[in-house]
């Protein structure tokens, strides 16, 4: 306890004594000291300086407190320090009131301390004011031999300052900072001072060519890096003259900041600087490097990759040199420098004699006699020296850096192939022996191609821009193959060179290394500018082919490449194949030749560019007689497989752009077809195939049963509809019989029946060919396809077909639908011609069926509007016959539309329009065509049919003479389109209908009143052209005959009476029957028969 207290005690008396001895100290200090006032007016502002009468020698070098506060105050208080600091560095220059030497640069270096704090506490404010202190101390302070510290520390502050003002918001202060550093001698006290002049001139030259290119400086600021290029010229000369042995942290510095390290774009700048600016600064380099003390032999393996970059460097400035590119050979001094230098290291010195000469080959201006002899046995040294170090050395750092360097001397080299200043070494390379020379050089980088799997790190490796790419060795790999590719692009053979394979060999070998490392990288996407390049440079290889020895490197890179798709974008991909394409014309096997074919057209993604190329593709094959295989069947057998929906465009192109496709290629879709839906395109056109005809009606069976199971699929009634249609045409093909015309006389028309059996056109077989044609329709109704690719062209034949034949055989509730449901298709597809005509048939109607879902007076307009636009395009030449068919037809009958209307005037002009339209065609012009017969059985239905005369139209012909000219046409006929004899089976069977129609109904009141004999007979050549109008309908087209179904499900159909002769008491019963009438014509439901009266029937009415 006691020794406790006594400690505490002792703890207490010292703290005191302290205490004591500083309040003694300090009142000592304020009796010796004397404060002095004197008031002096500077810049019109009144300062107060303080100052010390005498300072004691420990604190003689330190700024007081209240002008270290005042540096860091207001404009005025900096002022205020300015002089003070000022007056105060002037005494001490002097030497008044010191005992030391070195107090200036002491009293300097805190000044500069304190300026260092206030830049980066002011946020440089009163930047101008801080260069102004500076200036007034830096001229005149020296190194102080003593104490080398103190100028290091000196040269350290000086580099803060500069660095602190070299923004874009001081930049004039620091202008002018540097300029005061520029003016003042380079004084190198130690060898490390050296790095904070350098340091500066680095920043300054840096920070104003950043500026510069941010366009916040003008032109006038590139003097700026005149003066920082002549400052370290200056700075080299001062270093070899001192002896600094300090080339290996040099090299570093320089290539971190200014060389090696640096982008492109920068040493291109650089480069771009006037010689006589940056001579200052290189040449002193060089010399400075040539210097054999300057850096241990110890240091120099381990500074060979400085070099290298420098080396690298240095040969960019001299290519990119505007004024005289290669003229400065800077790379090669250098080089030269670094032989001497390593001419005692093995096996560096070996390496370094070979880039030697190989960069002095490249920068031979003029061509010279055995400049390829020269290369081949450079290369070949190459290739030596590879092979023997390469397996002791390949995994020492030096060695990696060594191919490292060589993969980026081949990059400028490839780069600069077609523009100065390497394209003279290029030229010369071209010629006799070209392609020994090309050999050595394939052989060269595939020698280091080989050994570059061994390189794992190198500071010389150009970093991936992609994290989760880490592998040097990968890109040096893939940059060695790409140099290999561009110098076979540019290498420009004779057509007896392009056959030699010799330097196949070696660039095989590269090629395949590429790709394999290309697909495994992990940094390659759509947008990698190394993957885009390979690809454009896999094009160009395979535009350049002229041979199939050429032909060979394409095949070598089409597997690999199929592996790189998923990277590729689709235009670039494309591009390749395109050119593949092309290439293909020069392989030894057609097969291959097509199967390269087929996977350029099976890569387009636009379908109106593939049906156009498939056009072009089978025009040829088939011209060619090369049509075995269709493109999708050599498709799947390609090396390069892009299955998507190739097939369809393929079944769809061969189906409508070959009229009479070959069998071998209907067969090979067959073949390859996808669905059933395939095979009943496929099938209609291959009605001869027995083998295709049966799998059909076997397919139409099978899904006939399962729609009684489930509900069908798209496909599925697709097909049903385009198999029914197969089988109705057959069967109205099977019925058709030709005989002359002499051979319809009432006395000879039974024989004729008999004779060419006819008696088996009855009701029974038509309601099988109206179930044909009423399924296909139901088949094709609905209209709302999800993925189905739909032939619509198949589709609207067919329905057309279904169409008229239920037409011709006068079902007409049933041709209304179908002919609504092609309206609603054209509609839909925007098939102008489809749609006019479909509504074609309705403008002929006398009445509408009330259960027709069709606004006729809507469709008309727009029907209007469409011929308003088309009818004077047709002389064009943009158009078929059969459209010109179609839009003449569609306005006759709408002028038959306007007549029930009343509007009598507007269909005859309508009717002249398609006159004055159908004379402009020459074809048509002295011929009964389908045109002229419609414009006259219009006219005709007008004259006979209308109600009450218009006094207004000119006089026509009496309808009986109306009546002769029409059959007159009829039996004249001739063809000009393809829709040309649909149209008048369709017209014939109206006409037929018409005519007995107006001889069974009483004649019109007019005729009553008048019973004139024109009248009367006008009623009876109806009657009879009737009947004669209809013998060839009844023998040429379907069965129209006047038949009871024989079975319950037919007998609720509806048709029209179609005999033209019967007893007036059958004829009155069926009157009376008649539900309703359509288009002026009475429709009947007839009671179903035994079947045992059916011949009976046909032969009583055939006597009759």
């Amino acid at each position: 306890m006691y020794n406790r207290i006594v400690s505490r005690l002792k703890v207490f008396f010292g703290i005191f004594l302290r205490a004591a001895i500083y309040f003694i100290h300090k009142t000592a200090i304020d009796q010796v000291t004397m404060k002095h006032t004197q008031t002096k007016r500077s810049v019109g502002i009144k300062v107060t300086i303080y100052f010390n009468v005498r300072i004691p020698n420990r604190t003689n070098d330190k700024v007081s407190a209240d002008i270290v506060k005042q540096l860091k105050g207001t404009r005025s208080d900096v002022e205020a320090a300015t002089t003070t600091i000022k007056l105060k560095f002037k005494e001490f220059s002097k030497g008044i009131g010191i005992n030391n030497a070195s107090f200036p640069l002491r009293y300097e270096l805190s000044v500069l301390r304190q300026l260092c704090l206030a830049l980066k506490d002011n946020l440089h404010q009163h930047d101008d004011l801080y260069c102004d202190i500076a200036a007034t101390m830096v001229p005149h302070v020296e190194p102080y031999e003593e104490k080398p510290s103190l100028w290091e520390a000196h040269l350290t502050s000086l580099r803060y300052i500069h660095h602190g003002l070299c923004q874009e918001k001081s930049l004039t202060e620091c202008q002018k900072m540097y300029g005061l550093v520029r003016s003042q001698p380079c004084r190198l006290q130690g060898e490390a001072d050296y790095k904070f002049y350098l340091d500066i001139h680095l920043t300054h030259f840096n920070g104003i060519h950043l500026q510069m290119q941010k366009e916040t400086l003008p032109i006038a600021a590139t003097d700026q890096l005149y003066y920082a290029l002549e400052a370290m010229g200056v700075l080299f000369d001062t270093m070899r003259q001192r002896k600094v042995a300090k080339n290996a942290a040099l090299l570093v510095q320089l290539n971190d900041a200014l060389f090696s390290k640096r982008s492109k774009a920068f040493l291109m700048y650089l480069s771009a600087l006037p010689p006589e600016s940056t001579t200052k600064m290189y040449d002193p380099l060089l010399k400075l490097l040539s210097c054999s003390w300057a850096t241990p032999s110890s240091e120099l393996t381990t500074q060979f990759t400085e070099y290298l970059g420098l080396v690298l460097a240095l040969m960019q400035i001299d290519m990119f040199s505007i004024e005289a590119p290669l003229e400065q050979q800077l790379a090669l001094k250098l080089l030269r420098i670094c032989r001497d230098l390593y001419k005692d290291v093995s096996p560096q010195n070996y390496s370094i004699q070979l880039f030697y000469y190989y960069v002095k080959l490249l920068y031979v201006r003029e061509a010279t006699a055995d400049f390829k002899r020269t290369y081949i046995d450079l290369c070949k040294k190459f290739v030596y020296f590879f092979e023997h170090k390469g397996a002791t050395h390949a995994k020492e750092q030096w060695f990696m850096d060594l191919l490292v360097f060589f993969q980026r001397l081949q990059t400028l080299l490839h780069q600069s192939s077609n523009k100065p200043p390497l394209d003279i070494f290029w030229q010369q390379l071209e010629g006799d022996d070209s392609p020994e020379v090309y050999t050595a050089h394939f052989q060269l980088l595939h020698g280091c191609l080989g050994l570059t799997v061994n390189v794992v790190r190198s500071p010389l490796g150009t970093s991936c821009s992609n994290e989760a790419c880490k592998s040097i060795r990968r890109h040096c790999l893939l940059s060695f193959g790409m140099c290999a590719l561009e110098a076979y692009i540019n290498w420009r053979p004779t057509t007896e060179q392009k056959a030699d394979k010799a330097p196949h060999k070696p660039l095989l070998g590269i090629l395949g290394y590429t790709l394999d490392v290309a697909k495994s990288m992990k940094c390659l996407g759509p947008s990698a500018m190394e993957l885009v390049k390979l690809v454009r440079l896999l094009a160009l290889v395979a535009e350049k082919v002229a041979c199939p020895e050429q032909m060979s490197l394409v095949l070598a890179f089409l597997e690999p490449l199929q592996h790189l798709q998923p990277l590729i974008t689709s235009q670039d991909m494309l591009s390749v194949l395109r050119r593949i394409y092309k290439a293909s014309v020069h392989c030894n096997s057609s097969d291959l030749a097509n199967r390269l074919q087929s996977t350029y057209l099976a890569a387009q993604t636009n379908p109106s560019r593939l049906r156009s190329q498939l056009f072009v593709h089978y025009q040829c094959h088939t011209n060619a007689n090369n049509t075995e295989k269709c493109v999708y069947e050599w498709h799947e057998s390609s090396p390069m497989t892009q299955k998507k929906q190739l097939y369809d465009v393929d079944l769809l192109a061969v189906l409508h752009f070959l009229s009479a496709p070959p069998v071998p290629l209907l067969q090979s879709l067959l073949r390859c077809r996808h669905n059933d839906y395939h095979l009943v395109l496929l099938a209609r056109k291959m009605r001869t195939d027995s083998e295709v005809v049966r799998q059909c009606e076997e397919l139409r069976s099978q899904l006939q049963s399962t729609a009684l199971k489930q509900p069908l699929s798209r496909m599925q009634q697709l097909a049903i509809g385009h198999t029914s249609i197969s089988v109705l045409l057959e069967a109205l093909e099977a019925q058709k019989t030709k005989f002359s015309i002499k051979e319809t006389a009432e006395n000879s028309l039974e024989e004729l029946i008999v004779k060419n059996n006819l008696l088996g056109l009855n009701i029974k077989r038509e309601h099988r060919l109206v179930e044909f044609a009423t399924s296909a329709i139901a088949g094709f109704a609905p209209l709302d396809c999800d993925d189905t690719p739909i032939d619509w062209e198949a589709l609207i034949d067919d329905a057309v077909a279904a169409a008229m034949a239920l037409s011709t055989m006068g079902y007409m509730a049933q041709v209304d639908e179908a002919w609504l449901l092609i309206i609603r298709i054209g509609q839909m597809l925007d098939e102008r011609f489809t749609y006019l005509r479909a509504l074609t048939h309705f403008l002929g109607q006398d009445h509408l069926n009330s259960n027709q879902q069709l606004q006729l007076s809507e469709e008309v307009d727009r029907a209007q509007e469409l011929l308003d636009d088309m009818w004077p395009q047709l002389q064009n030449g943009w158009f078929f016959k059969r459209q010109h068919t179609i839009v003449m037809l569609c306005l006759c009958h709408m002028a038959s539309y306007y007549a029930r209307q009343d509007c009598l005037c507007h269909a005859q002009l309508l009717l002249l329009q398609a006159e004055e339209l159908r004379a402009q065609f020459d074809e048509r012009v002295g011929k009964s065509d389908i045109v002229q017969i419609t414009i006259q059985t219009v006219r005709f239905r007008l004259e006979y049919l209308r109600k009450k005369r218009c006094s207004s139209l000119p006089r026509r012909p009496t309808p009986l003479r109306q009546l002769d000219t029409l059959v007159d046409s009829v039996r004249n006929y001739s063809t000009v389109s393809s829709v040309d004899l649909g149209a008048l089976q369709l017209l014939l069977a109206d006409l037929v209908r018409e005519s007995i129609g107006s001889s069974l109904t009483p004649a019109p009141s007019q005729l009553k009143r008048s019973q004139s004999v024109p009248a009367k007979a006008t009623k009876t050549r109806s009657a009879r052209i009737g009947s004669q109008l209809k013998v060839p309908e009844i023998i040429e087209l379907d069965d129209t005959m006047d038949e009871t179904p024989s079975t319950s499900s037919a007998a609720s159909v509806k048709r029209y009476p179609t005999s033209d002769a019967r007893s007036t008491r059958a004829r009155n019963r069926q009157l009376e029957e008649t539900p309703a009438t359509t288009r002026g014509r009475p429709r009947r439901k007839v009671p179903e028969p035994a079947p045992q009266q059916e011949t009976v029937s046909l032969r009583r009415r055939q006597r009759n």
